[in-house]
């Protein structure tokens, strides 16, 4: 069954790195936002499909995005907070 989920994604401090979400294989991502000063990224999932860990990394506006041998990425969306004065771009690691 098709339904969409919201998701936190969670930066841990020291990194760009979000701790793993777990979500379908096939999720579809929507929209990645803030709602109550969390971060969040909405998927339409399939509840029958398999998961598994989706990496998620964050960058803010004008922050280096640092390149690792190997590691390629996709944007998802990018979002708003602390009263428009932060940016950030959300992007999933893909291998």
């Amino acid at each position: 069954m098709k339904t969409i989920f919201k998701y936190e994604l969670k930066p841990r401090p020291t990194t760009n790195l979000v701790a793993p979400v777990m979500m379908p294989h096939d999720a579809k991502y929507l929209h990645v936002g803030s709602q109550g000063g969390c971060m969040y990224i909405w998927a339409e999932i399939d509840t029958e499909s398999s998961t598994l860990e989706h990496t998620f990394e964050v960058f803010g506006t004008g922050h280096e995005m640092y390149v690792d041998m190997g590691v390629e990425r996709e944007h998802v969306g990018s979002l708003i907070m602390a009263g428009e004065a932060l940016v950030f771009h959300v992007y999933r690691r893909t291998n």
